[in-house]
């Protein structure tokens, strides 16, 4: 979902990071990134189609390489299982 200032909630895009096997790409380790519009389009996929549009995806998360390119919710909000 995607909302606006005015508090406004409208259907957003969908984000997805999926871990592939060793080689896939090491400039995103390994990660492949897909993003997908409201209404079902690919926008794009790493080395796939419109692969141009979700680098920065990588560009992000490579600020995250010691933590296999993840972010996490800071520790006060985090909920032990």
């Amino acid at each position: 979902f995607a909302a606006t200032a005015a508090g406004e909630i409208f259907p957003g895009p969908l984000f997805l990071m999926e871990k592939m096997p060793p080689g896939f790409s090491n400039a995103s380790g390994d990660c492949r990134y897909t993003m997908v519009m409201p209404n079902g389009a690919i926008f794009g996929v790493t080395k796939g189609e419109g692969a141009e549009r979700v680098e920065y995806c990588i560009g992000c998360h490579l600020a995250r390489e010691r933590s296999d390119h993840l972010y996490f919710p800071p520790e006060d909000y985090r909920r032990v299982p």
